[in-house]
């Protein structure tokens, strides 16, 4: 019998089709979600990194 650990590295799906999709976008741009907000208030914040 073998036992198999978890990965430690977590992979974040939505995270990295986000990056794609605001890739470009500067962070004082609009974001490009339609909120008005600037983008790192809004969708920048979260994708630090």
């Amino acid at each position: 019998m073998t036992f198999r650990t978890p990965s430690l590295a977590a992979i974040d799906f939505v995270d990295e089709h986000n990056r794609e999709r605001f890739a470009g976008t500067g962070r004082n741009d609009p974001c490009p979600c339609g909120s008005g907000n600037k983008f790192k208030k809004c969708h920048g914040a979260r994708l630090g990194g």
